[in-house]
């Protein structure tokens, strides 16, 4: 299901950047296509002989029944250093360049939303899971 969310969102950054109007979004859509490859591609994920089947089972149980205050984006980040180091430096900059573009300043330039692209794409090939 994870993979299916990723290759939609994907397909909806790439309308966004071929019509060039809403490049904030072609950001915004290319790092939740990223977070739903990683989803798919590290869960099921073994820590300390337990099994989390998903993000939320991860999260549920390490971070908010251990009392830590951290954001679910924040932890994903984590993950990815630590599970997926070959495209953390692209699924950062996706995090990065997403909440600028939402949060700061939706005028985004369609050379960050290309950039943006190919971030997605770094992370895409190094989620090869089926």
């Amino acid at each position: 299901m994870r993979k299916q969310h990723a290759l939609h969102n994907e397909s909806l950054c790439d309308h966004l950047l071929i019509n060039g109007n809403y490049n904030d979004w072609v950001v915004t859509s290319a790092f939740y296509s990223a977070l739903h490859f990683v989803y798919h591609e590290l869960f099921p994920l073994v820590v300390a002989n337990t099994t989390y089947l998903s993000f939320d089972d991860y999260y549920h149980t390490e971070i908010i029944g251990k009392n830590k205050r951290e954001s679910k984006h924040r932890v994903t980040v984590d993950l990815v250093y630590y599970h997926l180091a070959p495209c953390y430096f692209a699924y950062k900059a996706l995090f990065d360049m997403c909440m600028f573009a939402r949060y700061n300043n939706y005028r985004t330039t369609p050379r960050k939303a290309k950039v943006a692209k190919s971030h997605l794409d770094v992370v895409k090939r190094q989620c090869p899971k089926q």
